[in-house]
């Protein structure tokens, strides 16, 4: 029979991260009064998420209509229509807008608890408070309870991501579904399922449907997840878990297409084409930078992170490198690449990048946990380490 400190340990091991998530979210709602419309979404986002969103709930492709200026919405305070950039659907895929634009039917114009503009920046901060919880559900089995809720503590704290949770409706939210479709990857590899893997497609699929980084999630897999042997050949066990799970992988890639097109009204007359379009913008947009690599990306993820935090993140991946046959080792590696990728996609010659870490802020997550890893190690090295030192002492 559990003692009544053991009961009261366990109880609070699973509430005090639901009620880390928790005082996100509510000092996220009572800040976003203090943060304003954004130049993107003033531009597009807040546009193209209400169409979007009264077409879901209506069916009446007349919100697809993009030059329609006399529908009902228009004739609200907030009348999005003299949008700069309505004529170009191509260019901004539609999830992440279109759910902010659910929370701003609902907690603006129909509850009226809130001003459109704050309304509209609530969802991200509801997906931001979800992410805390399911990023420590995903590092407590394998890293420890202390560790994944010392990330939520540091994720829900680190500068970036706690300000463009306010009112960053594309950026964040990418962050949080990539985290999710990577997450749901794992889980699937871990202990395979046909409802894993469909689940897996399907947060793959919302996560493209938000911002194209997401295409370079399978590369975060196949390097951070799939079984690499260190010996010749080093694609032996992977080429059997293919042959053994080639059905799933069609299952997940075929339910990220359907996702992805269903999501996406814009594609339903012409999906070919108007992907291809989608295509050619980003290629245009992305490659304008320098023809030699550019850094500053990761000048950028060293500078805008907290000192402490990286100081326990260069402990951590020292850490991770130093147990590199361990248990954990698998889930060390995966935190690996997750956190490098992101950074290198932005770096590699002909890639811009401006305003910070945003455009690749999918790497925090990853350094977060890294960052706790490396804080726990160093809680449980340290007495070991002060100790022998005092016992070798020699006056």
């Amino acid at each position: 029979m559990k003692s009544s400190m053991g009961w009261l340990v366990e109880k609070a091991q699973v509430i005090l991260p639901i009620l880390c998530a928790a005082a996100f979210v509510t000092a996220g709602v009572v800040t976003l009064p203090h943060y304003g419309l954004t130049w993107d979404e003033g531009l597009r986002h807040m546009f193209f998420g209400e169409r979007y969103f009264d077409f879901f709930t209506s069916l009446d492709t007349v919100y697809l209509d993009f030059d329609r200026g006399d529908l009902a919405i228009h004739r609200r305070p907030l009348n999005l229509y003299y949008s700069p950039r309505k004529h170009f659907a191509y260019a901004y895929p539609p999830l992440a807008q279109t759910l902010s634009a659910a929370t701003m039917e609902i907690f603006a114009y129909r509850l009226g608890w809130l001003d459109p503009v704050d309304a509209f920046h609530l969802m991200t901060v509801l997906l931001s408070g979800l992410l805390l919880w399911v990023l420590f559900r995903f590092a407590a089995g394998s890293l420890g309870w202390l560790t994944a809720f010392l990330a939520t503590l540091i994720l829900s704290t680190y500068p970036r991501f706690w300000g463009d949770s306010h009112n960053n409706p594309k950026d964040i939210p990418e962050a949080v579904f990539f985290s999710f479709a990577v997450i749901a990857v794992h889980s699937w590899h871990t202990n395979p399922s046909w409802r894993r893997a469909l689940w897996a497609g399907i947060l793959f699929g919302a996560s493209l449907a938000i911002k194209l980084n997401a295409a370079f999630i399978p590369l975060v897999v196949v390097l951070g997840i799939w079984s690499w042997e260190f010996k010749w050949p080093p694609w032996r066990r992977v080429a059997n878990h293919l042959r053994e799970f080639f059905s799933h992988y069609i299952l997940m890639f075929g339910s990220a297409a359907t996702t992805y097109f269903l999501l996406w009204p814009y594609l339903y007359p012409d999906p070919i084409t108007r992907f291809k379009n989608h295509l050619e913008f980003m290629k245009g947009f992305a490659r304008q930078g320098p023809p030699n690599w550019n850094w500053d990306s990761l000048i950028q993820a060293i500078t805008t992170m907290p000192e402490v935090v990286l100081m326990l993140l260069l402990v951590g991946l020292c850490f991770a490198l130093c147990r590199a046959r361990r248990a954990e080792s698998s889930m060390l590696y995966l935190l690996g690449v997750w956190l490098v990728v992101p950074i290198l996609r932005n770096s590699v010659p002909g890639m811009v990048n401006y305003d910070g870490i945003r455009h690749f802020v999918e790497f925090v997550p990853a350094a977060c946990l890294l960052a706790a890893y490396g804080g726990t190690r160093l809680v449980r090295h340290l007495p070991r380490v002060t100790e022998e030192s005092i016992l070798s002492w020699r006056p």
